[in-house]
């Protein structure tokens, strides 16, 4: 009785990683195809040379970001209550130009850097690789929109099933009022092909005090 038992056992290992591989072989094969999903949705919508965004994260909740960028040129607004910073950068006449309205200061100095691509967790080769083996896809809503949860390596990330963008973000954590919780960024109004060249102009900077550091 003793050796069948025994016999038996070789059996059932077999039949469980049977199972097991079978079950990854599913995930991975749903997990490709909602890739390709959002990698195509990303595709139809983005123009890596025209866009804006707003981004807002728990721990600083109020304070606001929205960017906007447009063939070479990115600006950055920070809000923060009644308080505003600006960064006006061109990648085209290499400077940089950063003001604080309230003080009615600003800085100007040389940029030299090219970040026409750094449109947040537009999915590239190598990432939608990496999330095809390695998350866990499931549905969920954020602020009433229907997005893809991926969950991987400690990560989460929502993307929108409409637009392919990215909506929310979870990793790490950060300490607010005593109490350790997860560090949570949201991405909204995400527009392409909407900013015109007066969007973006260079500063007006009369009636304020400059600093050059060119």
């Amino acid at each position: 009785m003793e050796k069948k038992k025994m016999k038996l056992w070789p059996k059932i290992v077999l039949g469980v990683l049977a199972v097991v591989i079978v079950l990854l072989t599913i995930i991975v094969m749903v997990n490709n195809s909602i890739i390709n999903k959002i990698v195509a949705k990303q595709k139809e919508n983005v123009n890596r040379q025209n866009y804006s965004y707003t981004v807002q994260s728990n721990s600083s909740e109020n304070t606001m970001t929205k960017i906007y960028y447009k063939d070479g040129t990115r600006i950055y607004v920070i809000q923060n209550n009644d308080k505003s910073a600006i960064m006006w950068n061109n990648s085209n006449t290499k400077e940089m130009i950063t003001i604080v309205p309230n003080l009615l200061k600003a800085t100007v100095q040389k940029y030299d850097s090219d970040d026409s691509t750094s449109i947040p967790y537009l999915l590239d080769a190598s990432m939608s690789r990496a999330l095809k083996l390695s998350s866990i896809i499931t549905s969920d809503t954020v602020n009433g929109e229907e997005c893809y949860k991926v969950s991987s390596l400690g990560q989460k990330l929502w993307f929108s099933k409409s637009t392919g963008m990215i909506v929310k973000e979870m990793n790490g954590t950060v300490v607010k009022d005593g109490k350790e919780m997860g560090y949570v960024s949201e991405f909204k109004d995400w527009k392409f092909n909407q900013l015109t060249d007066i969007d973006v102009t260079r500063p007006n900077l009369i009636g304020y005090e400059v600093t050059n550091n060119q």
